[in-house]
């Protein structure tokens, strides 16, 4: 059984091994572990659900949004551990010192929540205390190099991206101004941030920390598209070359000077944002 022809939602790399979320059903997921070569290896368990990210996992258990809940995966049973508002979801994570944060995404108020042993869950932050005009949270991650946690917000709103120098205590901006960010890559001289923007079609913001200026760049239109819309960003240091997934066009594309971007695959042109457009990390 070859998974490349299922739709896997997402996915994370454990060992020498793939862990993904398979939507097999319209209301069904499946939880299953892939060889390398994308070769279904194991099915762990089925979850009721349309909407799933795996947000955390190792060698023993898994973090998994489903929904409006987040799912913990451990000894062959799933709990839920935390819940969003009806309709919301967990969308992203990072891990920083032993603890987890992930972001909700939905109607506001949206929180990012922090826990040390994935059972017992803490708001450290909604959206709302950060700009009452802002809807939800985009993004969470974290910057090594200033040792920052870093989140993306939005909708229509002027605070766009926000930091915490003490790993989620307190919060301050970092962009304020017109345009809108979902991911974004850290280098040790730069924060790239891919655009989520209904304004620009499509570009990216680049923070310079040593000068504490911003710098943009703008794409030029496609053929057909009217918006390039970033869901996922990654810096591949051993190539020199940016990897992003685009949720709208459905697409991944390569760049080594963020001005030029080569498409590696094309999934689709529908103008609706596919929040299951990811890249996969490994190592």
């Amino acid at each position: 059984m070859i998974v490349k022809k299922l739709s896997v939602l997402s996915s994370v790399s454990i060992g020498s091994n793939i862990c993904a979320v398979v939507k097999k059903e319209q209301k069904n997921i499946d939880v299953v572990i892939l060889d390398n070569q994308l070769n279904l290896r194991e099915e762990l368990t089925a979850l009721p659900g349309s909407r799933a990210f795996i947000l955390w996992g190792d060698e023993s258990r898994l973090l998994i949004g489903v929904d409006d809940r987040l799912i913990l995966f451990e000894d062959g049973n799933s709990k839920a551990v935390l819940e969003a508002r009806p309709g919301n979801f967990f969308w992203h994570s990072i891990v920083v010192n032993d603890k987890v944060f992930v972001q909700e995404y939905g109607e506001p108020p949206t929180g990012i929540y922090v826990s040390e042993d994935l059972v017992s869950w803490v708001r450290v932050v909604d959206n709302l205390s950060v700009d009452k005009s802002s809807k939800h949270f985009h993004y969470i991650g974290y910057d090594p190099y200033r040792d920052w946690l870093i989140a993306t917000l939005g909708d229509g709103n002027l605070v766009r991206v926000i930091y915490s120098p003490d790993h989620g205590k307190s919060w301050k901006p970092l962009y304020k101004g017109p345009w809108q960010f979902v991911p974004f890559a850290v280098l040790e001289d730069k924060l790239v941030f891919g655009f989520d923007s209904g304004i620009a079609r499509g570009g990216v913001g680049i923070y310079h920390p040593a000068r504490g200026s911003w710098q943009f760049i703008f794409f030029e239109p496609m053929t057909n598209v009217r918006y390039m819309r970033f869901s996922d960003l990654l810096y591949v240091r051993e190539l020199d070359m940016y990897v992003a997934a685009f949720g709208s066009p459905q697409l991944f594309a390569v760049s080594r000077d963020l001005v030029y971007w080569h498409p590696l695959l094309v999934e689709g042109y529908d103008a609706d944002y596919n929040y299951h457009m990811g890249l996969l990390r490994v190592g």
